[in-house]
This record gives structure tokens, sequence and C-alpha cells, in this order.
């Protein structure tokens, strides 16, 4: 059974529309903090439904993350690129429970290289860079 065009291309939209709602924000909205964030997005571990133990926040807009996808270092054996440039990010790490409601997080501001998965030319994940930290980016 082939799955037609339409119909994939909404599939990979929905991860792209995940993606952006999970890790894009724009500076002055971070300024309300993890907890804020998480909760008013109600991101949760896509599983259990409790709260995450990490998510990262990309201070940019998308249409900067984009290029990433084409133009970032790719990784052998992996679909990911890893961005020739740093972005501001923000990691939220759990400090409460898992099962608290609302979720409660600190926060650490990085600049870093993100590294991302792609699909049809749009970021759908991201992944921890700190994994390929030894993948020189030139």
């Amino acid at each position: 059974f082939k799955v037609p065009p339409l119909l994939s291309h909404s599939v990979d939209f929905d991860r792209f529309l995940k993606f952006k709602i999970q890790h894009i924000i724009k500076p002055d909205e971070m300024e309300k903090g993890c907890d804020a964030v998480i909760n008013s997005r109600q991101i949760r571990n896509e599983h259990t439904g409790k709260c995450k133990p990490l998510n990262t926040f990309i201070l940019h807009s998308v249409e900067n993350v984009i290029p990433v996808c084409e133009s970032g270092v790719a990784i052998t054996g992996k679909n990911l690129k890893k961005s020739k440039g740093k972005f501001h990010t923000v990691l939220c790490s759990l400090s409460g429970n898992e099962n608290d409601n609302p979720c409660r997080y600190t926060s650490i501001n990085e600049n870093e290289n993100i590294v991302i998965a792609c699909e049809a030319g749009e970021p759908v994940h991201l992944e921890d860079p700190r994994k390929y930290s030894h993948i020189i980016v030139n």
C-alpha cells in the first residue's frame, strides 16, 4: 500500500508543526520562563503524558532554523544535520516531579550548534547537541 503524496506531506507537516511548538520560540516569549512556556504549550512526554525531563527551545524564528536542513553538516549514518553557526537556546530541565501539574523547570541558557532531523526540507526533531560535540563544523 503506497501512501498518496498529499497524505505523506501532511504527516511531515504535522511533525514540523510539533517541532515548532516544542522547540521554536521568540526571545521575548521565553522571558516568561520554562514553566510558563512548557505548560501553556502543553508540552509533555508523548508516551506517558507526564512532564518531560528535558526540553530545549531555540530562540530564533523557524526561518532561521530551516536552512540547517540544507546547509548543515550531515552526520554520517544518521538523518541529522548540525548547524554551522551557533544558536541561542534554553535548556529546560525538570526540577520537580514528572507527575507534577503544572510541571516545574529550571533553565540554562546556551549558545550552541543545533542538531536536527529533517523531512521534506523541514526540521522535525531536535537532538541533544552534546551527543555530537565531536563533529567538527567549518
